[in-house]
């Protein structure tokens, strides 16, 4: 009985990580540009933003959706953009993803991390 480690695959099956996938239209989808952009080590990462740059960018995207009812806030200390679904009446925030209290849980969960990885033997 053979293993299946010595079972090859056959001749005319091309491996799935060098296989181009593609649409219809024969052009490579967007979310797999970013999985590959994001998973190949030859892939360059984009440069990182400065803090005005984010603060503007925010400004114009709370400003764009604001009929909406949507509004965008930045957690720096998760790195993460958070939205929130207001109430267009009153203001009051109706949803926000993710959740205040995940956000609370992270970032304990940060500093319990950061405590263990720090402490001396």
């Amino acid at each position: 009985m053979e293993s299946i480690n010595s079972i090859s695959p056959p001749a005319t099956m091309a491996p799935v990580a060098t296989r181009p996938v593609r649409s219809e239209q024969g052009q490579s989808r967007p979310i797999v540009q970013a999985v590959e952009k994001a998973v190949l080590p030859e892939a360059k990462q984009e440069a990182a933003i400065s803090e005005e740059q984010l603060q503007k960018a925010l400004e114009h995207a709370n400003s764009s959706f604001s009929s909406e009812g949507i509004g965008f806030t930045y957690e720096r200390r998760l790195n993460q953009l958070i939205v929130q679904i207001k109430d267009k009446a009153t203001g009051a925030v109706v949803k926000e993803v993710p959740p205040q209290t995940v956000i609370d849980a992270k970032v304990a969960m940060k500093e319990m991390v950061g405590i263990l990885l720090d402490r001396q033997v």
